[in-house]
C-alpha cells in the first residue's frame, strides 16, 4: 500500500541509518534508507527532499493559553517586546490612534525587564490613552491595569482583588474586564487558526492547552474548517465538571486534532502580582497572597473529577498554596497512576517534593 507522503535525503532522528521516512494516513509506516523507502511510493505520494537536513520529532508544548496567544498575535497589543514603562505606553497610544472609539487591551507587560521597576498605573494609561477605555493584562495574566474609562466598567466593589486608586485588578477582577471585550467569533477562529500556523513554524506539533469553555468550541470551528496544524490536548475548569460528568465526557473524548484531557483548578496567583500564596509574606505591607481554593473543597472537586475519569491540573505556585495541594490530595484519596499535576510550581518546600512524589503527583 502507497505511502502518503515520504521524506527523504536526511538523517532521521533517534532511527541510526535511516535518512527517509514513510507516512499513511497520519501515521508513520516505515522508517530506513531511501533507497527502500522509496519503493512505497505511489501515483499520489507526496514527496519531500530533506536534503541532508535531519528530521526531528515535533516539539509537544505541556503548558500553554493557546487562544491567547493567536489573539497576542491578532488582536491585543503585544507588549511582550516593551523594553521599558514608556515604550509599553507609546505602543497603547498607537493603538488608540489606529482605532478610535474602540477599547484598547494590551498584553504581556513585565517591569521586571523595565528600567523603571514599578507597574502600570491607571494614571500612566489616562495620560496615554485618555479617551477610549484601556486595559493591560501583566505577563502572568493574573494581574490587570486598567485606566478610568475602563475601571468605570468594573462593578466589583473596591478591595476585591480591585485598587481604583492605582488601576490595579487582580485575578477574577481581570477575568470579568477582559470578558467585556471578547473578541467576535470570527476573530476567535482566525486566533486559533494564527496560534496553530505560529507553533507550527517553530516545530511544535502538539500542545496542552490550559482551555475555557468557549475557547473548545472555537477549536472545534477551526477544526472542522481544517485550520489546526497542532494537537491540542485540552483541560477545561474544573467549574465545567457537572456539564462534563452529565454529558459523559471523559479523558481522551474528541478528535484526532482536539481532544479532552482533564480538568484545571487555580488555587493561588502569581509571584510577580505578589498573589501566590506565601507561608512568609513578600514585604510587611504586601501580604503573604491569597488561597483562592482551600483544601477541603478542592479535595470535593478533586473527588468528582476522578469518578469522571478525568485528571486534575492544579495551579500552585506558592508553599502554601502547595500545601493546600498535597493536603487536598490526600483527602480526595488521589491514585499514584491518575496523572494528577501540579502547575508552575515555582516555590515548593524540599518536603513537599518528597510527598509529591508519594502520592504520585506529577511536577508541570
Amino acid at each position: 500500500m502507497a505511502a502518503d507522503l515520504i521524506l527523504h535525503g536526511g538523517p532521521i532522528h533517534g532511527a541510526e541509518g535511516a535518512d527517509a521516512l514513510a507516512v499513511r494516513c497520519g501515521k508513520i509506516v516505515a522508517v530506513g534508507k531511501s533507497s527502500e523507502i522509496l519503493k512505497l511510493r505511489g501515483p499520489q505520494t507526496k514527496l519531500f527532499p530533506l536534503e541532508g537536513r535531519p528530521l526531528l520529532p515535533g516539539f509537544f508544548d505541556g503548558h500553554v493559553h493557546f487562544l491567547k496567544v493567536g489573539l497576542d498575535r491578532t488582536f491585543f497589543v503585544d507588549l511582550s517586546g516593551a523594553r521599558s514603562l514608556s515604550e509599553a505606553l507609546e505602543m497603547l497610544r498607537a493603538r488608540a490612534e489606529a482605532r478610535p472609539g474602540e477599547w484598547v487591551v494590551g498584553r504581556g507587560w513585565d517591569e521586571s525587564r523595565w528600567p523603571e521597576r514599578r507597574y502600570l498605573e491607571r494614571a500612566d494609561l489616562d495620560r496615554a490613552v485618555p479617551k477610549q477605555p484601556c486595559c493591560a493584562v501583566r505577563v502572568d495574566g493574573h494581574m490587570m491595569v486598567a485606566n478610568t474609562l475602563a475601571l468605570a466598567r468594573c462593578v466589583r466593589p473596591e478591595g476585591q482583588f480591585v485598587d481604583r486608586e492605582r488601576g490595579h485588578l487582580w485575578e477574577e477582577a481581570v477575568t470579568e474586564v477582559l470578558s467585556l471585550v471578547r473578541p467576535e467569533r470570527e476573530t476567535l477562529v482566525e486566533a486559533a487558526a494564527e496560534a496553530s500556523r505560529f507553533a507550527a513554524s517553530q516545530g511544535i506539533t502538539a500542545v496542552t492547552d490550559m482551555s475555557g469553555l468557549q475557547d473548545l468550541s472555537v477549536y472545534q470551528i477551526a477544526e472542522r474548517r481544517g485550520l489546526l496544524r497542532t494537537r491540542i490536548f485540552s483541560y477545561l475548569p474544573v467549574e465545567a465538571l457537572p456539564h462534563l460528568s452529565a454529558l459523559g465526557i471523559r479523558k481522551g473524548f474528541g478528535s484526532d486534532f482536539l481532544r479532552v484531557v482533564g480538568v484545571k483548578a487555580f488555587v493561588d496567583g502569581s509571584i510577580g502580582a505578589k498573589t501566590a500564596a506565601l507561608f512568609e509574606p513578600y514585604r510587611a505591607e504586601m501580604g503573604k497572597g491569597r488561597v483562592l481554593l482551600g483544601r477541603g473543597e478542592l479535595a470535593r472537586l478533586w473527588r468528582k473529577a476522578m469518578e469522571a475519569e478525568l485528571p486534575m491540573a492544579i495551579h500552585a505556585i506558592g508553599d502554601r498554596a502547595i500545601e493546600e495541594v498535597l493536603a487536598a490530595a490526600r483527602l480526595a484519596g488521589a491514585g499514584l497512576h491518575d496523572r494528577h499535576r501540579i502547575e508552575h510550581l515555582e516555590l515548593p518546600l524540599p518536603a513537599q517534593l518528597d510527598r509529591m512524589k508519594t502520592l504520585g503527583l506529577i511536577a508541570s
